[in-house]
């Protein structure tokens, strides 16, 4: 094989071990109908429509077609996005499947790609294992701390940053985001703007950990402002952003504007995710800590009554199953 020929195989080798499917990003290299549905299904999630992005997924790796090596890469690549769907959706045990089968289809030599740890990672948080999940970052980070910088290794640095926050670990967590931060970022890629404004939710959430709920609320309305760019109002990573910024205004005593907020969150995640989703609960159980607040006995009975008819999701992987 010529030069040529190699150089064109190198983004078929690449693009299955380290694109991660939750940055959203388009398979770059012209394909087939696999690759074309592929990134269909990706504008549709960054559009909010996730179930007509899940049903384009599903049928997108079976009519990958086999010797075309774009294809089965794109194959391979929605279902994993489609794992990534069904996490969001609280379908934990269902992603967790799909994601190894995928590992079956590209099995991986030695350590898990870094995007692989990542999707791990983010099953492992959702599963209520945070132990785990801080264990497989924290190592892949070592080993990979001397690679390019791209958007799904700024990804796995948030992601670790935020576990560090969940354990009470507020200066680790801060170094990790100022890591993520100090690496170069191209605007113009829809999937850099994505990880850009989940950095600046990250670092809302660490400054409500400081006590710095203006910082906090600066960096949710940045956040916002970023994902507003390539993303739908109804996506998960808009509405976590208003969730973040609903956060920020509760220790400035602006509890109507909270309320209001955390109401309109809670919808469109029902809408857009279902009733199972999972941050679903926490934000209503956030407004009911609003109404409570402000002795409102009548509200807060009826959003305890609607938290109650929420369904809860089975969920054998979890910690404690469910």
């Amino acid at each position: 094989m010529n030069s040529g020929g190699i150089t064109a195989l190198i983004p078929v080798l690449i693009w299955p071990i380290f694109a991660q499917p939750s940055i959203m990003r388009e398979y770059a290299v012209p394909g087939e109908l696999a690759v074309v549905q592929y990134n269909t299904a990706i504008q549709l999630l960054r559009a909010g429509e996730y179930t007509e992005a899940f049903e384009k997924l599903k049928t997108c790796s079976d009519i990958s077609r086999r010797g075309n090596l774009h294809d089965e890469a794109a194959g391979v690549l929605c279902l994993r996005s489609a794992a990534w769907v069904l996490l969001l959706e609280g379908k934990i045990d269902e992603a967790g499947r799909l994601q190894e089968s995928t590992g079956e289809a590209y099995p991986d030599q030695g350590e898990l790609p870094l995007s692989r740890t990542l999707e791990r990672v983010e099953l492992l948080r959702a599963a209520g294992r945070p132990d785990e999940a801080r264990a497989l970052a924290s190592r892949v980070q070592v080993n990979n701390s001397g690679n390019p910088v791209i958007a799904h290794s700024r990804q796995l640095l948030i992601a670790i940053a935020e576990l560090a926050l969940e354990a009470g670990q507020t200066q680790t967590s801060g170094l990790l985001l100022d890591q993520a931060r100090r690496s170069g970022w191209n605007q113009k890629k829809p999937e850099d703007v994505v990880v850009r404004g989940r950095l600046e939710r990250a670092t809302c959430k660490l400054n409500l950990a400081l006590g710095k709920p203006k910082e906090a609320e600066a960096a949710a309305r940045a956040a916002l402002e970023l994902h507003g760019k390539v993303l739908a109002e109804q996506t998960w990573d808009v509405l976590m952003d208003r969730f973040a910024l609903a956060d920020a205004m509760r220790p400035q005593a602006r509890h109507s504007e909270a309320a209001a907020l955390y109401q309109q969150v809670f919808q469109g995640l029902v809408k857009s995710l279902g009733p199972g989703q999972p941050d679903a609960r926490v934000v209503l159980t956030r407004l009911a800590e609003v109404v409570k607040e402000h002795g409102q006995p009548a509200d807060y009975q009826r959003i305890q009554d609607s938290l109650a008819g929420l369904p809860v999701l089975p969920c054998k992987m979890c910690r404690p199953a469910r």
